[in-house]
Order: C-alpha cells, then sequence, then structure tokens
C-alpha cells in the first residue's frame, strides 16, 4: 500500500510540474479546512480514480503557495504518513493530487494534516484539514 501511495504521490509531482489546471472546479467538491496557527489554508476534495480500480484520489488546494515535508492522514483506525520532498512548490489556488485509497466510504471523515514550509514567507506551517466523503 506504502509503494502504492508513493507512486500516486510521484505522479502527482510529475503532473503538477506538467499541467496547469484552471480553478473552474472540474467535479471537485471542497470543504472549508480547519487551520491550526497559520495563514495557510488547504482545502481537499475527493475523486473517483479513472485509472484504478475501488479507488479514491484525494486533492488538495493551497491558498498560497506551498512545500509539503509531510501529510499525516487519519480515518476511524487507519493512519498513514505521506512524505514530501519540500522541494516542490504547490501553487497557489491549483489542485493536486495527494494519494489514492481503496476501501473509502461515503460518510467517512478523514483528518489530513498537512506539514510544510509557505513557499513566499518561507515560514513552516501545520494545517488540519478535514474532509468527509459525500459522495
Amino acid at each position: 500500500m506504502k509503494i502504492f501511495n508513493f507512486i500516486l504521490l510521484a505522479l502527482t509531482v510529475v503532473l503538477s510540474a506538467c499541467s496547469s489546471k484552471d480553478d473552474e472546479g472540474g467535479g471537485l467538491n471542497p470543504f472549508a479546512p480547519n487551520n491550526t496557527a497559520s495563514s495557510v489554508t488547504i482545502n481537499v476534495s475527493h475523486l473517483e480514480s479513472t485509472q484504478y480500480t475501488d479507488v479514491i484520489e484525494f486533492y488538495f488546494k493551497p491558498s498560497t503557495g506551498i512545500t509539503i515535508t509531510k501529510v499525516d492522514v487519519a480515518v476511524q483506525t487507519f493512519t498513514d504518513v505521506l512524505q514530501g520532498d519540500s522541494q516542490t512548490v504547490y501553487e497557489k489556488d491549483q489542485w493536486s493530487m495527494l494519494v489514492g485509497y481503496q476501501g473509502v466510504e461515503v460518510g467517512q471523515e478523514w483528518t489530513f494534516i498537512f506539514h510544510g514550509k509557505d513557499a513566499a514567507a518561507n515560514k513552516d506551517f501545520q494545517v488540519t484539514t478535514k474532509y468527509v466523503v459525500n459522495n
């Protein structure tokens, strides 16, 4: 599972560097983030994977350019830690894929704790975003 997560994160980095997305929604359904002591906000959303069977992909959109050190992920009794590279800048208001998981169910409340740096201010941040899978 961790190898699959790493591959998806690597693909995200490559796709983010090669593509430009307009903020037209494109089917993404964000919820407001719950932030702790940071001016950075991060929205999270999900889509069903078009590449993998029974996989839900989670996406994120930062309010400012950021780099990611790691993301702690939790739902019910499942936890995961996604390592960032601390180099890639995820641009303001641009959706990027974070990770995909199997077994995601409607109604689950996921917690994503993003650790990284505000790229412009070069300040560390930790942002907690709770997300309920709604469909």
